[in-house]
């Protein structure tokens, strides 16, 4: 990566002079989505006016450069769409682009740099901030990973958190960040065009520097407001929420929202939400509607959420303590790969019965579906975190 490009990557850093956590925040890795990238300016600019004192360091990281300059979602391909791990690990074991004529290609690329440079041989925790806006107004929200240690942190904000959309999302930066086994959390702050989205964002980190112990609270003038700014735009829904359904859509569709949706609002089964070319789309379930699509660039239409019961959060959180997992493999229909549970291959004609929320519960994410046979794996890192906080154990430097 080019020294140019790391200075606009960079937004700015502070800390760094007393150990303790690494906090990586990106804003910006969609282009159309700006408000994180100012919001990061303010908080780095008043951490340096003010002197405040620090544990460990804050990075600021611009996401798709060439995207945010021309203020479109993406240039070739969505900038989060793109972490497969084989894909990445080929990368670093020998520098070959994938798609070398492709903008984020070079964008991806120039990211992973600086993850490895600024998050390599840490001894202590490493986070991960992912602002976003989106193309709908309504509340802002958090999406995680259902891992544990996500749950716990994610807990700080008093905002709606969305568990499973990883599984309906194909490569994810940041469920590439959660596999490698950091606490990693991405930030819905509103409406793209909004500008409390961008003191929304602003919120989000200083509720973030105070959880992950880089500031003390009596040093956080920013805290109660931005947890009191938050609680109000969020309007006390709260809780968990898992994602039912994701409606995609195919490149040559007209795909068209109904006007007026909002986050989080609910509706009905046989309400009219979308239509593609002259055929409607109708809800076939009760819930609550989620980032519906108002732009022209993307492949989610909208998804659908349910409301997690807070019995059953107590009741995962048990069992996955407890290892509960290791029994699914007694169970007909369902076997271990190489005789281990972390990896399962379901036959759903067999083990049909709520077996999604049964996986769910002991912390399992859906992977394929092959030959009517479900293959579903583990979360990585779900209670404890690696011994090793780096990414790697050596510095890494792509060309």
């Amino acid at each position: 990566m080019s020294d140019v490009n790391q200075k606009k990557r960079i937004i700015g850093k502070y800390g760094g002079e007393i150990q303790g956590p690494t906090i990586v925040c990106i804003g910006g890795l969609h282009g159309n989505e700006p408000s994180g990238v100012r919001a990061l300016r303010y908080v780095l600019n008043q951490l340096e006016k003010e002197s405040v004192p620090f544990r460990g360091h804050i990075i600021g990281v611009a996401g798709n450069l060439k995207a945010l300059k021309k203020g479109v979602r993406f240039i070739d391909r969505d900038l989060n769409r793109i972490w497969q791990p084989v894909e990445i690990d080929k990368l670093l074991s020998n520098g070959n682009d994938s798609h070398p004529e492709d903008a984020e290609e070079a964008e991806r690329k120039d990211l992973i740099n600086v993850f490895y440079e600024y998050c390599s041989n840490k001894e202590s925790p490493v986070y991960f901030l992912d602002l976003h806006t989106t193309s709908s107004d309504g509340s802002p929200f958090i999406t995680i990973a259902d891992t544990l240690r996500n749950r716990a942190f994610a807990l700080n904000y008093p905002v709606p958190i969305i568990l499973g959309i990883e599984e309906r999302l194909d490569s994810t930066l940041l469920n590439y960040i959660n596999e490698l086994g950091y606490i990693a959390i991405g930030f819905e702050a509103g409406h793209h065009d909004d500008p409390s989205s961008v003191e929304n964002c602003v919120a989000a980190l200083w509720t973030t520097l105070v959880n992950a112990g880089c500031i003390d609270k009596k040093d956080a003038d920013e805290l109660e407001k931005s947890r009191s700014r938050l609680k109000t735009a969020a309007s006390n829904l709260g809780g968990f929420y898992e994602v039912s359904y994701r409606h995609g859509i195919e490149n040559d569709s007209d795909f068209r929202m109904e006007l007026g949706f909002k986050n989080f609002e609910r509706i009905h089964k046989g309400d009219l939400l979308a239509r593609s070319g002259e055929r409607e789309i109708k809800s076939t379930e009760n819930g609550r509607i989620f980032m519906p699509l108002y732009q022209k660039q993307g492949d989610d239409g909208f998804f659908v959420l349910r409301k997690i019961n807070p019995l059953w959060l107590r009741l995962s959180t048990y069992l996955r303590k407890l290892h509960a997992g290791a029994v699914l493999t007694v169970l007909p229909g369902i076997r271990g790969v190489d005789g281990k549970y972390e990896t399962l291959v379901i036959n759903d004609k067999i083990a049909r019965w709520y077996v999604i929320e049964i996986l769910h519960l002991l912390g399992y994410r859906r992977k394929t579906l092959e030959g009517g046979k479900l293959i579903v794996k583990k979360r990585a890192y779900d209670i404890k975190s690696p011994r090793d906080y780096s990414l790697s154990n050596k510095t890494l430097k792509l060309k």
